[in-house]
């Protein structure tokens, strides 16, 4: 009903950047048609898995993810996660290995989908451990980028980007209510 409001999901936000920045505001329809956006994503989500909703995300199954990666979720990694943060919302990309100043080792490789779910799961967990508006800001980025090439994702990335889902609706519904803007 609302989609033409929320067109940040393109064909392939890799190679079709979004520059949000630009964006016109609709008010409330425009916040609708994200939530539409979002739903729509993980009802298909869920028909691809066997996984089970609950109304509390299972953070539980992200750590084992992001441990591949060497994020720790039992420290404080916020240095290493805002530098991540910081080359994506450079780039609106994220590349499979960086140098030690957060710059990819190779520019043309950023078509994988692993390094974006593992992001993505790293800043929901930022979020549902009480992290900032900037994690949210550049997860709704980083999710839009993520669905528009959902088709690629393997069934453990989906089973992940449930997770990220329901912890980025849970945290923008947590921000609504403290605005007053209503559920």
């Amino acid at each position: 009903m609302y989609e033409h409001l929320y067109p940040y999901v393109t064909e392939d936000n890799r190679e079709n950047k979004q520059f949000y920045m630009y964006s016109t505001f609709h008010g409330f329809p425009f916040i609708q048609a994200y939530k539409e956006s979002r739903d729509l994503a993980f009802r298909r989500f869920q028909d691809k898995v066997e996984a089970s909703s609950t109304d509390e995300p299972n953070v539980a199954l992200v750590n084992p993810f992001l441990f591949e990666i060497g994020y720790d979720v039992t420290n404080d990694n916020s240095d290493v996660l805002d530098k991540w943060i910081h080359s994506f919302e450079i780039r609106k990309r994220v590349y499979s290995a960086y140098d030690i100043d957060y710059r990819p080792l190779d520019t043309s490789d950023y078509k994988d989908s692993g390094p974006y779910v593992r992001l993505a799961s790293a800043i929901a967990l930022k979020l549902h451990d009480g992290g900032g508006l900037k994690y949210l800001n550049t997860l709704l980025k980083l999710v839009d980028t993520i669905l528009s090439f959902e088709a690629e994702l393997s069934n453990r990335e989906i089973e992940i980007m449930l997770i990220v889902l329901a912890i980025e609706k849970q945290t923008v519904m947590q921000l609504q209510t403290a605005k007053g803007l209503g559920v």
